[in-house]
């Protein structure tokens, strides 16, 4: 309980509470002995640095999980995707390729969409970092196709940023500039300033404007500024719940609020005070 405890709180920058729950869940494999408490452990610690940009200190943590060996389902203690990043990002393409390889041998027969469009989107960054741009962009296709139907905003929206930084690789700034904007709008939703941080740095590499995060003047939540952003784009209110992994119900309550804290009363004044300068 502790492991998965740590997990919101790393992804949005908790350092304090996100470390109490690794360290607990840490002590708790001790005490206990089983597998699932190491790879648990393992998987939380991961996530944390992760988050914090300590590539070193992610190997670290699934040292233990990988020293067991076991053949784990994806989606119970997600330790081997958050390895497999590290080691794209340190650099260590043979291993990385290899941690990659044992993660799809451990997707079920039956197949399982979501560790699949993990693995081609950390695939993609493998091809990235090997130059291969045209085997990138297969990769990051393939994780698109899976995409659609996954109620996995966190995890869509690190495809966005990968696959922005692909882009910006491959030199289509304007594509790259849009696919990094749609993850950081996405991420400040969840309150994953690490993360939103992350796509700012991309976006700053291509040269894009950086949108204030929360206009003081309005006092916006990041919710309501990411669905305003999406709604003065022309997008429905159901294309917005769809990009944002959320209800109609919501984008509807949340636009209401951004309404009455700006004063206006249409997506057309919406658009206006959004494009103006701040």
């Amino acid at each position: 309980m502790h492991g998965y405890a740590a997990l919101v709180p790393a992804a949005r920058g908790d350092w304090q509470l996100a470390g109490a729950h690794v360290e607990a869940s840490r002590a708790a494999a001790r005490a206990f002995g089983t597998g699932t408490g190491v790879t648990t452990a393992a998987m939380a610690g991961a996530e944390l640095a992760l988050a914090r940009g300590d590539l070193d200190q992610v190997l670290s943590a699934t040292a233990p999980a990988r020293a067991m060996g076991r053949a784990e389902v994806p989606g119970v203690a997600d330790w081997r995707p958050l390895e497999a990043e590290a080691l794209i990002g340190l650099g260590r393409v043979d291993d990385a390729g290899a941690a990659l390889a044992e993660l799809e041998a451990a997707v079920p027969a039956h197949g399982l969409a979501s560790a699949s469009m993990t693995a081609a989107r950390l695939h993609g960054n493998l091809a990235v970092l090997r130059d291969d741009l045209a085997g990138a962009e297969e990769s990051f296709a393939a994780a698109w196709q899976l995409a659609p139907g996954l109620a996995l905003p966190f995890q869509l929206a690190l495809l966005e940023r990968d696959d922005g930084r692909r882009l910006r690789r491959a030199g289509d700034r304007q594509s790259a500039v849009a696919r990094l904007r749609q993850a950081r709008d996405r991420l400040a939703t969840l309150g994953a300033r690490p993360h939103v941080a992350a796509c700012e740095r991309e976006l700053a590499q291509c040269g894009a404007e950086i949108r204030p995060e929360q206009p003081p003047a309005w006092n916006l939540t990041a919710s309501e500024l990411a669905v305003a952003r999406l709604v003065s784009t022309g997008r429905s209110n159901r294309e917005v719940a769809g990009e944002l992994y959320v209800s109609v119900k919501a984008v509807e309550f949340h636009l209401g609020h951004v309404y009455d804290k700006i004063g206006i009363r249409s997506r057309k004044d919406l658009a206006a005070r959004l494009a103006a300068p701040r």
